[in-house]
């Protein structure tokens, strides 16, 4: 982990880290092609040709979630790749609104594409899975910002003996400890 007493040491490294990360893929589409971009962000070169997906602007309403580095990467590249891209994608209505806003960009630009699972994960009255319990699976970060404490509260509240609650995810870089903590106070509840 990096600590910048330096604003411009930061902004300088932001800087030569975009410059580098977004100098190549862009340049080689073909004539009818686009691009399309599912993590946030996109090459710089030949934006007018590429689709960009911005999954929601947590960087710009609550940049304490995250390092000094990581909002300022994407307050720099987000608004450019917002105008300059053919157009954009997101998982949900709130999502557009915020982009639309916050990003300034013409409502239309903005398509809305809800994530959802594909047919294959549809149940089948096989053997192995009609004596299975019911079960909720959250995907995502363990992270305070995805709202661990609400989904748990839901959970008991369903007051279901033979419902589970599995979460997996990656652990949490803004507060460590944090999950341990909350199990703690709501278990004592």
């Amino acid at each position: 982990m990096h600590y910048y007493a330096n604003t411009r040491k930061l902004a300088a490294r932001v800087c030569r880290f975009l410059l580098k990360e977004n100098s190549t893929n862009g340049h080689a589409l073909k004539k009818n092609t686009i691009l399309l971009n599912f993590g946030n962000t996109a090459p710089l070169a030949n934006l007018s040709k590429q689709g960009v997906m911005i999954h929601d602007l947590a960087f710009l309403r609550h940049p304490e979630w995250f390092s000094k580095g990581f909002s300022l990467y994407y307050k720099i590249l987000a608004p450019i790749i917002a105008k300059k891209s053919k157009f954009l994608m997101t998982v949900s209505e709130f999502s557009k609104r915020e982009i639309v806003k916050l990003l300034k960009v013409p409502e239309e630009k903005v398509l809305v594409l809800p994530l959802w699972l594909s047919d294959n994960f549809e149940s089948e009255t096989d053997s192995e899975n009609k004596d299975r319990d019911p079960f909720i699976l959250s995907v995502a970060s363990l992270d305070p910002r995805k709202n661990y404490e609400s989904l748990i509260h839901a959970f008991l509240g369903l007051n279901m003996d033979s419902l589970s609650l599995y979460a997996v995810g990656g652990g949490s870089t803004s507060e460590p400890g944090w999950l341990a903590s909350m199990m703690t106070t709501l278990l004592a509840e």
